[in-house]
């Protein structure tokens, strides 16, 4: 009897351990599984650490360009400290940084002189970025932004005279200058290169053979820019690039009423006679004054055009 009594015992006693390790072991599954819930959660929301910082030229800005006179300011960034800060004035409204209290915001000042630095410089992103403690795509959109802004603010600034008045001034202006009379302002273009586009590519080849966009531009008799056309690929020729901005529809309308140009592959003394027959002589009559520039094809010795306005009676300019 006594040895079947600790027999029963010794079974309860085990029955009792074995329940109490198979309750401590869905325990601690438990336990292990919200331990990898838990790690999950952690890894998703983990914190940043500490960024291996790439080094660069740090205080340049404070240090160097602090220091600079108002004339070697002007030949790094091509403007004068008065017209960096009117730019920077200009901008607070429209440059606007995304408000994101958890990231170093790089001040509007620094912005624009990063812009400014890169447009006069052929230096490239990875080295106006060293040289202002800063990452090319942080860069990047810093010029992206200075840029828009800058387009914004543009029709503020450039404007074509809209009426008799303004044009006076500028006639004025250019007159003081030269013997040419109501002068409205002085145009030229020129190719801005750029890399190859993917679709149709070779439209933009110019003459030089470089892969170009074309600018026209016209300032007045201050040298201030009234009017800014850019977009025409490098094999338009200049005159169509005219013909396709707002100048000629400002002349057609507003001053002179009618506006007759002929492109010219050469723009030799014979052609620019023929033009002037073809186009102005027999289409509307002798012209009372001939106004031309100081061009070899009007002074040149087998000038035509020049003859032509003497036998006809019309007074060269």
């Amino acid at each position: 009897m006594a040895e079947n009594t600790i027999i029963e015992e010794i079974l309860t006693d085990s029955d009792s351990d074995s329940e109490n390790t198979d309750c401590s072991t869905s325990t601690s599954s438990s336990v292990s599984l919200e331990d990898e819930i838990n790690l999950n959660i952690i890894s998703e929301h983990k914190v940043r650490g500490p960024i291996d910082k790439i080094p660069r030229i740090e205080g340049y800005i404070k240090n160097v360009i602090g220091h600079y006179t108002p004339e070697i300011f002007k030949q790094h960034f091509r403007v004068s400290p008065d017209t960096y800060q009117y730019l920077v004035d200009c901008l607070r409204e429209t440059v606007r940084h995304p408000d994101d209290p958890g990231r170093y915001q790089t001040p509007l000042e620094h912005q624009v002189l990063f812009a400014l630095w890169f447009f006069a410089t052929p230096d490239c992103y990875r080295s106006v970025c060293e040289k202002f403690n800063m990452g090319k795509a942080t860069g990047f959109r810093i010029i992206r932004r200075v840029v828009k802004g800058i387009c914004e603010l543009a029709p503020n600034f450039i404007n074509w005279p809209t009426n008799r008045s303004d044009a006076a001034v500028i006639w004025d202006g250019f007159r003081e200058k030269g013997p040419i009379p109501k002068v409205v302002g002085a145009i030229d273009g020129c190719h801005i290169n750029i890399t190859k586009p993917s679709e149709d590519g070779n439209s933009f080849i110019n003459r030089h053979h470089n892969f170009s966009i074309q600018l026209q531009a016209v300032c007045d008799h201050e040298c201030k820019f009234t009017h800014v056309y850019i977009g025409n690929c490098g094999s338009v020729h200049d005159q169509r690039v005219l013909r396709l901005s707002e100048i000629s529809e400002y002349f057609n309308n507003r001053f002179s009423k009618w506006v007759e140009a002929r492109p010219l592959r050469r723009a030799t003394a014979k052609g620019v006679y023929q033009a002037l027959y073809e186009d102005v002589i027999l289409k509307f009559g002798c012209p009372k004054t001939v106004i031309s520039d100081n061009g070899s094809q009007y002074d040149c010795a087998d000038c035509c055009s020049r003859e032509v306005c003497e036998t006809l009676g019309s007074d060269t300019v």
